[in-house]
């Protein structure tokens, strides 16, 4: 009786490891690393929407139903845009995009979902982010991701001089989001321009965030699209009564190569 008893025991045991393989999400193996299959996704309107690969080990491809018309990364090392990017399968994790989702047809909606995907990987932490994707920024200004879990921005500041940040365009205003520099937040899937202004001219023109912050992964991974003013049909002249980012990269007829960009 008591071998019965010690048999009925292991058969629940291991019910209960393969019921949380399937319904408890990814297990964390060590800290801001997974295994199991993990989702994110995010919602583009039309027009430019800023945007980056929220984790490591990105599974291919990546699903969407977005019309991509293109993709630009702004690169601190040249202070201008790279590029078009070919694919979102060529998104490098760490960086900040331009992506262009241009509807069809006009009966299309104006919205469409792109959904990132891994089997195993880490969550974007700071030391992902930047040019090199070792947490390093360079002077002027950076095109960053977010990390994978919000990350506070006077937290990760390390010793960076950072004098701005914007974090998302307001398709009614047609303004970039400035973000608090004391309360603000790097958040997944989003992207951000980051200006590093050294202390002096004496000072090295590069700098380090605080390293491994906002990688850690939460126990459940249920993951409602992200919605947010990242995105917007983009202005497509330089701002004048308002300094902010060149709106649109180059490769639009009638548009300037170099950006105008926040001072």
């Amino acid at each position: 009786m008591e071998k019965k008893y010690l048999y009925l025991i292991s058969v629940v045991l291991i019910v209960i490891v393969i019921a949380s393989l399937f319904f408890a999400g990814p297990l964390s193996t060590s800290r801001g690393k997974f295994t199991g299959v993990v989702t994110k996704e995010v919602i583009l309107e039309k027009g430019y929407n800023l945007v980056s690969v929220p984790f490591t080990g990105a599974k291919k491809p990546v699903s969407t139903d977005c019309n991509i018309a293109a993709i630009y990364h702004y690169n601190s090392d040249k202070q201008d845009y790279d590029d078009s990017v070919a694919s979102i399968d060529d998104l490098k994790p760490g960086y900040g995009y331009f992506i262009k989702h241009r509807p069809a047809s006009t009966a299309s909606t104006t919205t469409c979902k792109i959904t990132f995907m891994a089997e195993s990987g880490t969550g974007i932490s700071t030391s992902n982010l930047g040019e090199d994707g070792d947490g390093v920024l360079k002077k002027g200004y950076n095109m960053i991701g977010g990390t994978f879990e919000p990350a506070k921005i006077f937290d990760i500041k390390g010793d960076c001089n950072i004098v701005a940040v914007y974090g998302g365009f307001d398709a009614g205003s047609r303004d970039y989001v400035l973000v608090d520099l004391a309360t603000g937040q790097l958040e997944p899937t989003k992207a951000y321009f980051v200006k590093h202004r050294p202390l002096s001219t004496a000072a090295t023109t590069t700098c380090a965030l605080t390293p491994d912050k906002g990688g850690e992964l939460p126990v459940q991974q249920s993951q409602e699209p992200s919605t947010s003013t990242t995105s917007g049909e983009l202005s497509t002249k330089p701002g004048t009564e308002m300094q902010v980012p060149q709106a649109v990269p180059p490769g639009d007829a009638g548009i300037e190569s170099t950006p105008v960009l926040p001072v």
